[in-house]
């Protein structure tokens, strides 16, 4: 079944569509909503869904339990479009239960997603097992990357997955599942190796320079684009030339909400909080006001 609606209103927050029988939608369905907060689109029929986002506040994209037909190979979605360079500073983004084969692609302006969950897929074998694993269209960062151990295989190597661990695009591991004790050595990071992951990154220019203290300097290009996500900012992080440091304020500036927005978005979050708190607020003022009332009486008694 296609998903058409009648006229929604544009300053919609929360968009609940889950437990239906949605087998498609169109890409830019949701690009409307600019406020829009929660996307829950959990235990539907979406497949080689496009999702593209259009709001500063986006802080969950729910694509779990996707029911497939016939029980197919397919991949539910193949990517979501940020249209904004920032979202809610705990984003989080759930694929977990599904039957996809790649990892869904992070594309647009958004470059730091604080959490993507692949949890567990069922056809486990499909999704580390190729030579690539192609996360975003350009640099990004993933704070936290869940996935369930039953994806690895405990004594393979996956060096794709392990390039993009060593080199910062993924930040931390959560490892799920019963056997994840066997699997944590697939999670640590190491020495980012450009001369062993270059046959599993792919990049349109030189990476940037790394200085190595076994060997001598080499002079690499800082104007550095990676083509398919596997290299992030991380390099230009841990630096602190002048160059580095614009690009570190800038990447901060993204991801950081100012203190007076915070309380903002408390407030709109939290209604019924702010409305007891006036409550009470107010009552507290009205028998203040009757204390002093009753001993200024009492004064003139």
């Amino acid at each position: 079944m296609k998903f058409t609606a009648p006229l929604l209103p544009p300053n919609l927050e929360i968009i609940d569509l889950s437990d239906g029988d949605i087998g498609s939608i169109h890409d830019e369905f949701f690009v409307k909503f600019e406020n829009l907060r929660e996307l829950n689109l959990r235990n539907n029929r979406f497949h080689f869904l496009k999702l593209e986002i259009n709001s500063n506040f986006i802080k969950l994209i729910d694509l779990s339990f996707q029911r497939s037909i016939n029980f197919k190979r397919i991949d539910i979605i193949k990517s979501i479009t940020f249209h904004k360079n920032t979202s809610d500073p705990k984003l989080f983004i759930n694929f977990d239960s599904n039957r996809m084969q790649t990892f869904p692609m992070i594309l647009g302006k958004l470059r730091h997603i604080y959490y993507y969950k692949i949890g567990h897929q069922f056809y486990q074998e499909e999704l580390l097992n190729r030579d690539y694993i192609t996360l975003s269209d350009g640099p990004i960062i993933i704070e936290n990357f869940e996935i369930y151990d039953q994806n690895f295989i405990e004594s393979k190597v996956y060096k794709n997955f392990q390039c993009l661990l060593d080199y910062g695009v993924i930040r931390n591991v959560i490892l799920t599942g019963d056997k994840k004790e066997e699997h944590l050595h697939h999670t640590i990071k190491k020495i980012f190796n450009l001369e062993h992951c270059k046959n599993y990154v792919s990049t349109s220019t030189a990476p940037p320079t790394i200085t190595n203290s076994n060997t001598n300097n080499k002079t690499i290009n800082l104007e550095i684009l990676i083509s398919t996500t596997i290299v992030s900012e991380i390099s230009f992080l841990n630096s602190t030339t002048p160059e580095t440091n614009k690009l570190r304020e800038k990447h901060r500036s993204k991801i950081d909400y100012s203190f007076r927005n915070r309380i903002l978005d408390y407030f709109i979050e939290n209604p019924g909080v702010v409305v007891s708190f006036l409550t009470f607020l107010f009552l507290f003022l009205l028998i203040l006001f009757a204390c002093f009332d009753y001993a200024i009486e009492k004064v003139r008694s």
